[in-house]
């Protein structure tokens, strides 16, 4: 179909078609820092600045490693903004699971943690941005990690030899038998006296 039309409407289609899905891809690109969530996550919204927690997986899994993120944006434009840094603590009652300062890259921070037990965490996020601290309380809950279901095994290779060289025994066992057989009907056949030999 492109055959019909002039050389310079094609490369001009291409063109704005390049372009277009350039244009798209860059639009997903700056969007992606706008929000933390990963696999799961909240949002808090306070004093005029969205607060935002992600984790992946989701729900965090006890005794495995858990990646974070955060972020914050202008709740009016919904904007990404880039805080200076963000002191983050994770805890469960009296227990502090993490704790530390962060410094976020283009308004994302990311860490990993470990959440010991399962069960309910509590979040605090204090995000310093231009001369001022805003405080963030997020909550989520790990969960234990599932048991894992079991699979029969292969045999050991010492089971699968003791089967593979039994079948080749039966299978020559078999040859020798047809073979036994064979022979015998045609000694069978030499034997019997013909019609056409006399005695």
């Amino acid at each position: 179909m492109l055959a019909h039309f002039p050389e310079k409407v094609n490369m001009l289609g291409f063109a704005r078609m390049r372009t277009w899905l350039f244009s798209l891809a860059v639009i997903f690109a700056a969007a992606a820092p706008a929000s933390a969530h990963l696999a799961g996550g909240t949002d808090v919204v306070k004093d005029g600045y969205i607060l935002d927690l992600g984790f992946d997986p989701a729900p965090p899994i006890a005794g495995q490693l858990t990646t974070f993120a955060i972020n914050m944006a202008d709740e009016k434009s919904d904007r990404p903004l880039e805080p200076d840094a963000v002191w983050v603590r994770i805890s469960q009652g009296e227990a502090i699971a993490f704790a530390g300062t962060l410094r976020p890259d283009h308004g994302n921070a990311t860490f990993q943690a470990v959440m010991p037990e399962a069960g309910p965490y509590e979040v605090t996020a204090r995000y310093s941005y231009r001369n001022s601290t805003i405080e963030g309380e997020f909550r989520f809950d790990a969960v234990r990690p599932q048991p894992e279901e079991k699979v029969a095994s292969a045999p050991p290779p010492s089971a699968k030899d003791d089967r593979d060289g039994a079948l080749r025994v039966l299978a020559a066992v078999a040859i020798a038998f047809a073979a036994y057989l064979v022979g015998r009907r045609q000694g069978a056949a030499e034997t019997r006296p013909s019609k056409d030999r006399l005695p």
